[in-house]
């Protein structure tokens, strides 16, 4: 499951409760966990943390471009694909086959070696 979805749920669970229950729902849990500080301004701290984690979590993903570079990696195994249908049928010369996955190669250079 994608973090920035997990993290907007939990900032919804956190503050949901509070605002249908009001101050009844926040006295019952303040008695629940016996805290000296306010319940509604602890969920309101988890509850700006986990905003916080969607906020991070969707920056992190749009820099790294990864729905590009998937769309761009399944483009290249069907191009790959499709060479080595035309390799195997004999529909291309050794050179331009050779030609065809050099093109390939440098169609990759999006993908970074792993680590």
């Amino acid at each position: 499951m994608n973090l920035v979805v997990v993290a907007g749920a939990f900032a919804a669970l956190l503050t949901a409760p509070a605002a249908v229950g009001g101050k009844p729902f926040t006295d019952w849990l303040q008695q629940l966990f016996s805290s000296p500080a306010p319940s509604w301004q602890v969920l309101c701290l988890f509850a700006s943390l986990s905003s916080l984690a969607c906020v991070i979590a969707t920056q992190i993903q749009k820099s790294n471009n990864y729905d590009e570079h998937i769309v761009r990696a399944q483009e290249l195994r069907a191009e790959l694909e499709v060479l080595e249908i035309s390799i195997t049928s004999e529909s291309l010369t050794t050179r331009k086959a050779t030609g065809e996955f050099l093109k390939c190669l440098e169609n990759s250079s999006f993908m970074e070696p792993a680590r």
